[in-house]
């Protein structure tokens, strides 16, 4: 039996709360632990430019199917206890690599 392949998820993060720069990137890598927690594999890991109004991070992860539903639920309970009213997350119906 071939396995399933890899969703590709990405995950969204804004400084919506007034989080202070140190508290901004305590929450950031508490979302990056959380998705190499889940057996996430961070293809990408982009800012926005220090000079932009809204401070921002998206991870771009492949993850196995049957992590993504705790995922859905951990990652919205970190962005709270860090006064974070949303998180995105937007699955990639296909991925494709051109060579």
């Amino acid at each position: 039996m071939t396995p399933e392949p890899p969703i590709t998820v990405f995950v969204g993060l804004v400084n919506d709360g007034g989080l202070s720069q140190v508290q901004w990137i305590q929450y950031h890598d508490a979302i990056n632990e959380e998705l190499i927690r889940g057996g996430g594999r961070i293809l990408t890991d982009t800012y926005s430019q220090p000079v932009a109004h809204w401070q921002g991070a998206t991870f771009w992860v492949e993850l196995h199917a049957g992590v993504t539903d705790r995922l859905k639920e951990t990652l919205p309970e970190i962005a709270r206890a860090y006064g974070q009213p949303r998180i995105a997350w937007s699955e990639v119906l296909a991925t494709t690599y051109l060579h």
